[in-house]
């Protein structure tokens, strides 16, 4: 059942942004740019699920979703599904021994994407919390590196769609230097998602990540 209500958030979340999008307008992203660079993500995750030595569970669950993504086109959802799928299983099977002295590492920089931000906001309140043993560290260190691995999909992601953006782009004097962070506008939607995000399911989103490694240890 927790599950159930925890997808149901995710399409009204998912419908709300959406909307938001469309207010903001620009031009629509083609996703088929990125068909590439999701074959690759899934080979690598396929990789390293098929070399560990235990399965993780949800890891393979998530595999599976970016296989129907990458199917039917859906390549950024691919992208990151595979990335989670990795991201999981190499935390599964990796060996911390000192998981807050490897949270507090992965806490020093902030992230840069807006999924990347949301987690690491997670990983974050669970890090200070965990003194108090509502999460260990271990918990927080889970979700802090997961965030570092959606900022690197989300810059894999936006380097292959800058690609399609064509020479006379690139070579304009306007643009010799790298591209800036978007104006306020969408900046501002970006900070509304986010808190809106972490006000409807941050915590549940927690929970579910940094408990199923617990459920997985104790089955």
């Amino acid at each position: 059942m927790r599950d159930l209500l925890f997808a149901y958030s995710w399409c009204g979340i998912s419908s709300e942004l959406a909307g938001q999008a469309e207010d903001v307008g620009g031009e629509p992203a083609d996703e088929s740019v990125l068909s590439e660079l999701a074959n690759s993500k899934i080979l690598e995750a396929e990789e390293t699920l098929s070399s560990a030595s235990r399965l993780d569970y949800d890891a393979s669950w998530h595999l599976n979703n970016a296989y129907a993504a990458n199917e039917s086109g859906e390549y950024g959802a691919a992208v990151y599904e595979a990335t989670y799928a990795q991201a999981m299983q190499k935390i599964s099977s990796e060996s911390v021994e000192n998981a807050s002295s490897a949270a507090e590492k992965l806490s020093a920089s902030g992230r840069s994407s807006l999924w990347g931000k949301i987690y690491y906001g997670q990983g974050m309140y669970i890090y200070a919390d965990a003194e108090e043993g509502g999460f260990s560290a271990s918990d927080a260190y889970r979700i802090l590196k997961y965030s570092s691995e959606l900022d690197r999909a989300a810059a894999d992601i936006d380097r292959e769609l800058l690609k399609k953006r064509g020479e006379s782009e690139k070579q304009a004097p306007q643009n010799s230097q790298a591209p800036g962070k978007a104006p306020t506008e969408l900046d501002a939607v970006l900070a509304a998602a986010l808190a809106l995000l972490v006000a409807a399911f941050g915590l549940a989103s927690v929970y579910r990540l940094a408990r199923k490694n617990k459920g997985g240890k104790n089955g």
